[in-house]
């Protein structure tokens, strides 16, 4: 568009010099007519001769009319063929027959017309082949985002044009980072590749596929005639995705997470039905990945609720609403309360006492987690402070951090400030991280666990046995003691092979020389069981429930003659310090 701009003011400045140049040459050339003519009268007349009036004015009409049949030459040659340029450039040039005859000509012109009509239709095939990149991801060849909403557009108005239905699969893949961060961009760029090939294979000729982001894709299926076959649709993409993919010389196991949303009942316009794709893509990953998920409206709600509860939260944390629980650790040989582990609740003016695990997860993925966990360590040890003050027994604490938490390198200082701010000895305080934690970045957690462990604070972890520790790093973490998850404790009872697990856990943490924790420990049967296997603490019902602060100070006071009946403490275990008749841990 803007060549044809350029060629049609260039065109029309060429033929305003023209009309000024052709003025100039026929006045120059009557002046000469002129001259000659009189001149020749002149000679055939005489020298002293005159020319009279009516030859004066044939000479002047002689003159125009000779610069009058000059610029109609002149007009019929150069200036028509001009205009004629001009309006062709500004006409529609690639409508077949529009050249018309200037385009036949054999003279410049129409050298002129054929040029700028090939030029033009270049132009119009490069700014073709610049819309189909525009639309097209450069990796996979499968449409992009902005391919992917027009066609769903289009899809959603012809659905409403003929009251049919239109699904929208959304899909992403569950451990695309870890194959990056492991084997490389390369390798995950091919396995991008491989989905979009999968994709391209497993749809409808009539369907759309498209890559939206990095490892999420779309799939817009139109017309649908049963929502079943959407599903099984999904099916086949999903088992085909989930199969063993071998790249290069590396066998890898992608797995897939999909979302589906129909319309018009999940929603009518594109945006609300890419929302809820989301939501059920959302609740595909929560339920374990690997699966399908239909959307339902009780998603939106929960999606509601979840915005709540993120907007909540930030509130909760500018006017103070948290508040620690805590509940004892039993020493099993003693009966003694050898120390607490504290749980966060959040005093909500509307809902009351909200319990973690509905505001934990969240605080994770907004970031949140940080200011709470800092709330939480500076309280628990400025609590445990004013219970020493008080008289109370010297007691060690613990407390949980996040994967997040763990992997900030001032974590260590922020601990060691919050001891020396709140006067509380590093013997008092456990930092307490699950299984699952420990074994993500290996490397960058046990070099914040050993700066925890140098500066005295007993590292335990959570949950043992539910996760996937590798016992060759176990032997590299500076653990303080191993936590025995309370689902092993409950199925003790039920036969002996419940019994295995626990058993087993502590022959591990004797032979690594570290203490073991038992949680869940709900009847009598459990305690007993736990003590003849040989299980250094309990914490569970059976002792007590997570409590305030201020009745757990109550509560440390009646425990000081041991919380096991048959069980005596040794005077020398109620007055020394608990902490140093522990097993030694390791470094």
């Amino acid at each position: 568009m803007m060549n044809r701009l350029l060629l049609s003011l260039r065109l029309q400045t060429l033929r305003q010099k023209v009309f000024v140049y052709l003025g100039l040459l026929g006045a120059i050339g009557g002046l000469l007519l002129a001259w000659m003519w009189s001149g020749s009268l002149e000679g055939r007349l005489g020298s002293t001769a005159s020319l009279s009036i009516l030859e004066q004015l044939g000479l002047v009409f002689g003159v125009m009319a000779w610069v009058a049949s000059a610029a109609w030459g002149v007009h019929r040659l150069v200036l028509r063929p001009i205009g004629l340029l001009k309006d062709f450039t500004g006409s529609a040039l690639l409508h077949e027959g529009a050249e018309g005859a200037l385009v036949a000509r054999s003279d410049e012109f129409g050298e002129v017309a054929r040029a700028v009509v090939g030029a033009l239709k270049e132009t119009s095939e490069s700014n073709e082949q610049l819309r189909t990149l525009a639309m097209t991801d450069s990796l996979t060849g499968l449409g992009n985002r902005n391919h992917f909403k027009k066609r769903l557009s289009q899809a959603l108005e012809s659905g409403d044009e003929n009251s049919h239905r239109v699904a929208l699969v959304v899909l992403n893949l569950d451990n695309f980072k870890g194959i990056n961060d492991m084997l490389g961009h390369e390798m995950g760029d091919e396995l991008l590749r491989l989905v979009g090939q999968e994709l391209k294979a497993n749809s409808r000729k009539t369907d759309t596929v498209a890559r939206l982001s990095a490892d999420e894709f779309a799939l817009i299926v139109d017309p649908v005639e049963r929502v079943e076959t959407v599903v099984a649709l999904a099916q086949r993409i999903l088992e085909a995705l989930s199969c063993p993919r071998t790249i290069g010389r590396t066998e890898i196991h992608p797995g897939v997470s999909i979302g589906i949303t129909v319309f018009p009942h999940d929603g009518r316009d594109a945006e609300t039905l890419m929302k809820n794709a989301d939501l059920a893509l959302y609740r595909a990953k929560a339920e374990g990945r690997g699966n399908i998920q239909l959307f339902r409206h009780e998603l939106q709600l929960r999606a509601i609720e979840r915005n709540a509860i993120e907007r909540d939260l930030r509130i909760a944390l500018q006017k103070e609403q948290f508040e620690l629980y805590y509940q004892p650790k039993v020493d099993m040989k003693t009966g003694m309360v050898r120390g607490a582990e504290a749980l966060l609740r959040w005093n909500h003016p509307e809902r009351g006492l909200v319990p973690p695990d509905m505001f934990i997860p969240i605080a994770e993925q907004n970031g949140l987690i940080v200011e709470i966990s800092r709330w939480v360590i500076r309280e628990a040890c400025q609590q445990n402070r004013t219970w020493q003050d008080e008289g109370l027994p010297k007691i060690s604490v613990a407390v949980n951090v996040s994967a997040l938490d763990l992997r900030r390198r001032d974590l260590s200082d922020l601990i060691a400030n919050t001891l020396i701010q709140s006067r509380l000895s590093p013997q008092f305080l456990e930092i307490e991280v699950t299984e699952s934690m420990v074994m993500h970045d290996v490397e960058a957690v046990i070099g914040t666990l050993r700066r925890l462990r140098s500066l005295g604070v007993g590292i335990g972890i959570d949950d043992f046995g539910t996760g996937y520790s590798s016992l060759a790093y176990l032997k590299r973490f500076p653990v303080k003691c191993l936590k025995i998850d309370r689902s092993f404790i409950r199925d003790m009872t039920s036969d002996l092979d419940g019994q295995a697990i626990p058993r087993l856990v502590i022959d591990l943490a004797r032979s690594l020389g570290v203490k073991v924790v038992a949680e869940g420990v709900e009847t009598r049967l459990h305690l007993d069981l736990l003590r003849a296997m040989g299980c250094d603490e309990a914490q569970g019902y059976y002792f007590g429930r997570p409590m305030p602060a201020d009745e757990f100070a109550v509560f440390l006071v009646r425990a000081k003659g041991g919380l096991i009946p048959d069980v005596k403490p040794s005077p020398l275990l109620e007055n020394d310090d608990p902490i140093l008749l522990e097993k030694p841990s390791v470094a």
